[in-house]
């Protein structure tokens, strides 16, 4: 049996998020397995607990395990991933993208047609896939994510706090 973590999750669209349990992701070969410190929720939010968000979004499976920015340290990392180590200080980019379409492969990586905002939302077939293959967010105490988008933080330099809201105003290179 799996080990399981404590997670807060969206069982229906409109209702309080409730406290959880879900089994303890385990890193592909380019994954990352991130012990989140802090999370942080932006306004609009509440917009998909509230009312599930708008048309033309495919939404999470419910029930979801819901949380956008979030900071926290390495654990441990898939057998390629190159450049990360367990104990690294990483802030969790929510926007996972393909990698191969020809925006990835430009560096325009806000411009994937295939992305997806981690538990949130995604606008495409292969947005829809990254919702499935990457389940939790960050409102959980582990995160899987790709190794291309984990920047990293000198040790102790910034609070776990202050990684995940400083994401909200650091440059995002578009």
């Amino acid at each position: 049996m799996m080990p399981q973590i404590n997670v807060a999750r969206i069982v229906e669209f409109g209702k309080p998020l409730e406290a959880g349990k879900a089994d303890k992701p385990v890193p592909g070969l380019k994954d990352v397995l991130v012990k989140v410190e802090a999370c942080c929720l932006v306004p609009n939010s509440y917009n998909l607990v509230k009312t599930g968000g708008g048309e033309g979004f495919a939404l999470p499976q419910l029930p979801c395990v819901f949380g956008l920015d979030a900071s926290g340290v390495v654990e441990a990392v898939g057998d390629h991933v190159l450049g990360l180590k367990p104990g690294d200080r990483v802030y969790v980019d929510p926007l996972l993208t393909c990698g191969t379409c020809h925006y990835c492969r430009q560096g325009r990586k806000d411009l994937c047609i295939n992305c997806c905002l981690r538990a949130y939302f995604a606008q495409s077939p292969g947005g829809e896939q990254m919702l499935t293959h990457f389940p939790l967010g960050a409102l959980s105490e582990y995160v899987i994510s790709p190794d291309t988008i984990l920047p990293c933080f000198p040790p102790a330099s910034i609070s776990p706090r202050r990684r995940a809201l400083d994401t909200l105003v650091l440059p995002s290179g578009a």
